[in-house]
Order: structure tokens, then sequence, then C-alpha cells
């Protein structure tokens, strides 16, 4: 039997199944039905059962095909299994269905930044930001960062800190017992962080002095290694003894090394994370 024959038999039984398996699209269900499902496919994404998820979404969503909650879900999904478009398409459909929530467009923002689509999430947050508080509605923070960090990797290092001060007037905004909760200060902490690096790109090096030495109190808080924090107070550092001489510019490498070989230690540090934060310390450690 030929490779041709057996490949070509392969894809029809495939087929085949596919039909037989193909889930049934429900047109008519009840609101509690939908909501049923729709826990099962949530509780299947957060199983990540992705694939599994979807089908169980694509089982009611022809009852509702405006559900905030199906066309968010449906969004993530396709989104871990790098699905862009489709998740593009599923997350702007929530924003047209309920354009007061905030989460279709920080998450939509955010994958625009994982592809590096820098103009689109600038875009999508500056909308957010537009349309929430058109409508009276609090802006969450991420918004701001999002913000601050296009405008960092385009180099526009004043409107970074513009942005990424919005960030921490709109933390202050929070209820108080919401302001302790560990996702609301890893949006601060991310607000500093990105205010200090502006401030290193604009030469401002006793606020990013403040900036950086509050964002260790915080990650401290957090209990958590923090290689990119330490990454950059790294370079904050070594920015600064570029503009000085003599025994300080010594002094400021000095601790310029020391972030960057506590980075590189760092268990938590992504392999990406590690190439950068090496030939950052190749660029400063004496051979």
């Amino acid at each position: 039997m030929s490779r041709r024959f057996l490949t070509i038999f392969f894809l029809v039984i495939v087929s085949f199944i596919s039909r037989v398996l193909a889930v049934e699209e429900l047109d008519n269900v009840s609101p509690e039905y939908l909501t049923k499902t729709y826990e099962k496919a949530l509780a299947s994404f957060n199983q990540g059962k992705y694939e599994e998820s979807l089908n169980h979404i694509r089982h009611v969503i022809k009852s509702s095909m405006r559900d905030y909650r199906l066309r968010y879900l449906a969004a993530h999904n396709h989104w871990k299994q790098r699905n862009y478009n489709s998740a593009e398409i599923h997350f702007a459909t929530a924003i047209s269905v309920a354009p007061d929530q905030a989460s279709g467009y920080i998450d939509l923002s955010l994958l625009y930044l994982e592809q590096k689509k820098w103009l689109l999430a600038l875009n999508q947050s500056s909308r957010g930001i537009r349309v929430l508080t058109a409508n009276n509605k609090p802006v969450p923070a991420k918004l701001y960062n999002i913000e601050a960090r296009v405008h960092l990797y385009r180099g526009d290092f004043a409107q970074a800190l513009a942005q990424a001060q919005a960030a921490k007037v709109a933390h202050l905004k929070y209820p108080k017992e919401q302001q302790k909760s560990s996702s609301v200060i890893k949006d601060r902490l991310e607000s500093i962080i990105l205010e200090g690096r502006a401030q290193v790109g604009l030469k401002q090096f006793d606020e990013a002095d403040l900036a950086f030495s509050w964002a260790a109190k915080l990650s401290l808080k957090l209990q958590d290694e923090n290689p990119y924090l330490d990454n950059l107070t790294g370079y904050y550092y070594e920015s600064r003894a570029a503009s000085v001489n003599g025994t300080e510019k010594k002094s400021y490498l000095d601790k310029a090394i020391e972030y960057y070989e506590k980075a590189l230690k760092s268990d938590t540090a992504t392999a990406s994370l590690k190439q950068k934060i090496s030939t950052n310390l190749a660029r400063v450690k004496p051979q």
C-alpha cells in the first residue's frame, strides 16, 4: 500500500470523525442553560483545555451572539493557542457589546503588545480611557500603564512619564481594601517601574532613584523575585554612571554590576530576559 494512499485514507478518516463529533450548535437555549454552559467552558479554560472550552462556547453562542462572557472567554482561549486573529475578533465583539467594561480594552491592548503592534495597542488603550471617562466609569491604572509602556518602546519618555504618573493617581481612587490586593499592588509596582524607566530616559536620576527604591519595597511586599526590576535598576545605575566621572562613576558601575548579577541569578528570569541581562552585564563588567 503506497504512502500516498495511506495519507489520503488518513485524511478521509479524520474528516469523517470530525463531522461525526462536530459540536451541536444550539440557537435557542434558556439563560440558565447558557450560564451553566459558560461555567463549563470557564472550568475547561482554567484546566488548560482551551479547545474543549471553545467547544462549550460553540455549543451555545448562536443563542447569544453578543454575550460578553462568551466572547471574552473565547478570545482568551484563542489567545492561549496564539490564534491572534480570532482572539482579536472576539475581543472587538466583546467591546462592542459592553463598551463600559475596561477588561476588553486592557486585554486587547495586551494582545497587541504581545505581537509588538505598538500603535494598535496605544489606539486601543487610548480608546478605553476615552470611552470609560465619557461614561463616568473608573479607568483602571493598567490602561495608563499600557500607554506608558508603548511610549517607552517608542522612545517618548515625557509621555511615558505622564502616563505612569496618571496610573499612580488612578491607584489612589481604588477602594482601600482593593488597594491591598496582590493584583493591584502588581499594577502599582508596574507604574512605579515605568515611571523610573522614563525618568532615566529623561536623565532625571534623583527622581529615578526614588522610584526604583519604592519599587524595591513594593516587590518585597509581594515576596516575589523580580529579575526584571533588578535588571532595570542595574540599567539606572549604569546610565547614571555615564553622567559622572571619577570615584562616583565607579561606585555607580559597581552597583550596576551588583544588580545585573542578582537578576542573572534569579530562577524566575526567562531565557530571553537572561540574555538581555547577560548583554548588559558584559557591557559594564571589566573582563
